[in-house]
């Protein structure tokens, strides 16, 4: 595997973050159906994915590797969901103007149903929120040096790890690191694949 150089995400790179993870997921397939215009897709990932940062980054658990990767974790004791101040700060409170329709009909049932299944997540535990790779990097190992490197975290804290994805391809993925799967539907309420996963400490 390639050494890739690992950095917490500080302040000056997190427009770079942005980009990173919008071009990581322009052609994923929830947000293909969220966000269906393919011309605007990847500037409107952009902006949300910089608001998102905005929030998560400063816990000072996000982590990049440069021109290649993202992942963002939510550390134990801290809620999944962003506070008032943190959605108006972030600028996420104006993410309907920005994303349109589709993100209005679709968008919040996505994320109600992403909260329900964060919510039972009851034990302390590590959370990786946001996991990017760009098309150019994928399967070159990066993905998995941020996977292993937020593992180290979890390990180290003897707490379970837990991740949810949207995308089946990404099932094997996880299971390649311990993590189990605890909740698998291919249509949630939201009408959205969804999986959530547990790994406990090693």
């Amino acid at each position: 595997m390639p050494d890739h150089k690992i950095e917490v995400l500080e302040k000056e790179c997190y427009g770079e973050a942005a980009d990173i993870l919008a071009r990581a997921f322009q052609e994923d397939p929830i947000w293909s159906r969220l966000l269906p215009d393919d011309a605007a897709r990847q500037a409107q990932l952009t902006w949300l994915f910089r608001a998102w940062i905005k929030v998560l980054a400063p816990l000072n658990t996000s982590c990049i590797v440069r021109n290649a990767a993202v992942a963002q974790w939510i550390p134990p004791g801290r809620k999944a969901t962003p506070s008032v101040f943190e959605v108006f700060n972030s600028g996420l409170a104006w993410a309907p103007l920005h994303l349109g329709i589709m993100w209005l009909l679709h968008g919040v049932p996505v994320q109600l149903d992403l909260m329900r299944r964060q919510r039972a997540f009851k034990q302390p535990c590590w959370q990786l929120d946001v996991l990017g790779v760009v098309p150019e990097h994928q399967r070159t190992g990066v993905g998995s040096a941020l996977v292993e490197h937020g593992l180290q975290k979890t390990d180290s804290d003897h707490l379970p790890a837990y991740v949810i994805t949207h995308n089946p391809i990404n099932v094997a993925f996880y299971e390649r690191f311990g993590f189990e799967v605890i909740d698998m539907r291919s249509e949630d309420q939201s009408g959205f694949f969804a999986c959530s996963f547990k790994r406990p400490p090693r």
